[in-house]
């Protein structure tokens, strides 16, 4: 990780935070600027320039990827692994609890210790699910949110509008958001239950079993017509 990260601030992506070595097996880092961006939603998520910011900050981090060729294998969260072909380093948890604001913009992307190589549209859907967010809302009289509901603290985005600007960041039609956010929760249900990577992170997040519940329920919401994005 700590080659990945400096390869990243080498390359000029910005909002990555420094690396500063390994202590008893912890990955050290260097802080940045910001308030966290969920719990409650900052301001400036609430935006759609934030959208235009995130697509922009994924498509460089990706980039990176084609010049990263450190001299051995890195150790990731499913173990060693090479880049191969197509692949780049996805974050492996780009919701917005893992990033950092202040009022002009997005000031840091944390929380790397899901990163592994991995195909690009792991990273969108990723982004897209959390920021729109792609998932039923908790209705503002509920103190605590149900089961796969997120957790807005009283924003109530409007979710159809915040897709198609999205869509309009990466050059892709909402439909294909969507369909890609459908196959990114089959993809975490799976690494949670029936295909669990190796390593003790993925096992720590195969026991929790009421955040597999979750991601089901918003799979099946998803499909089932009680969505903003369902057809007319």
């Amino acid at each position: 990780m700590q080659a990945w990260l400096r390869h990243l601030r080498a390359s000029g992506v910005p909002h990555v935070p420094q690396p500063l070595g390994v202590e008893d097996g912890r990955e050290l880092q260097g802080r940045l600027p910001g308030s966290a961006g969920w719990h409650p939603p900052h301001a400036r998520v609430r935006t759609e320039a934030a959208i235009g910011e995130l697509a922009a900050w994924l498509t460089a981090s990706h980039a990176a990827a084609a010049t990263f060729a450190p001299a051995q294998p890195q150790v990731w969260a499913v173990g060693e692994r090479v880049l191969h072909p197509g692949e780049v380093v996805v974050h492996g948890d780009l919701g917005p609890w893992n990033t950092l604001w202040e009022a002009d913009g997005l000031t840091g992307v944390v929380d790397w210790d899901l990163a592994e190589p991995g195909p690009a549209w792991w990273d969108l859907a990723n982004l897209v699910w959390g920021f729109v967010p792609v998932a039923p809302l908790r209705p503002v009289t509920q103190q605590r949110p149900g089961p796969g509901e997120a957790r807005t603290d009283g924003w109530v985005p409007d979710q159809p509008r915040r897709l198609a600007a999205f869509a309009e960041a990466v050059g892709r039609r909402p439909g294909e958001l969507l369909t890609a956010v459908a196959d990114w929760l089959d993809l975490q249900v799976a690494r949670r239950t029936t295909g669990v990577p190796d390593g003790p992170l993925w096992a720590a997040l195969a026991a929790r079993d009421a955040d597999v519940e979750g991601l089901r329920i918003q799979r099946s919401w998803l499909d089932g017509g009680a969505s903003p994005f369902a057809e007319p």
